[in-house]
């Protein structure tokens, strides 16, 4: 069966239910389908990759083959801008570097024509990422716009700072790429004679 079958099959089915139970049986549905027809049900249903396919109309301000730059219908400020991936990536551990350069030319535009900018990435529900598409927010601002993305600060024990440093720089070293070992090879160290 077909994916979109599925997905009508599932609402047909869903809609028998009381609005209550719904939540939770359509969760229940979900859990039956293969992880690529997941990923295709995501993709189908999320925002950025339809309007990469252009199936939803959008003022774009930036493409090229991977990464798409639209103005924001409901900004933050006026000239509000997301940056995304065309194709499909949740996680900024995915994203190509070149994203941040994309990133970077439009946050230099921004601030020529505003006071100052703010760019801004949301990973992770926690983090408030209410699409699952990885993008970035680059904001315009201007001097009493009254948007705040101040924070109450927290007391951390110097121990407990010493501790996270440790955890970071770890992984950081982990994730680090490794230097390619060169293959060393007799020839290279053979003297060469001298030329009378």
């Amino acid at each position: 069966m077909a994916l979109t079958d599925k997905i009508l099959q599932i609402k047909e089915e869903l809609s028998e239910f009381p609005e209550e139970e719904r939540e939770e049986k359509l969760k229940e549905m979900l859990s039956t389908l293969s992880p690529e027809e997941l990923k295709e049900l995501e993709q189908q249903q999320c925002i950025f990759c339809l309007i990469a396919q252009g199936k939803i109309k959008s003022i774009k301000v930036y493409e090229d083959s991977e990464f798409l730059a639209v103005l924001d219908i409901n900004p933050a400020n006026k000239g509000h801008v997301i940056l995304f991936p065309k194709q499909h990536i949740q996680e900024i551990k995915n994203l190509d570097n070149y994203i941040f350069h994309v990133a970077k030319l439009i946050s230099i535009a921004l601030k020529e024509i505003s006071e100052g900018v703010n760019i801004h990435i949301s990973e992770g529900q926690a983090a408030g990422q209410r699409i699952n598409h990885i993008s970035i927010n680059i904001i315009p601002r201007y001097k009493e716009d009254k948007i705040s993305f101040f924070w109450q600060p927290k007391k951390v024990a110097e121990e407990e700072l010493l501790i996270l440093k440790e955890k970071i720089l770890n992984r950081i070293i982990e994730l680090m790429p490794k230097p390619e070992k060169k293959e060393i090879t007799q020839e290279k160290f053979v003297k060469k004679e001298r030329m009378p």
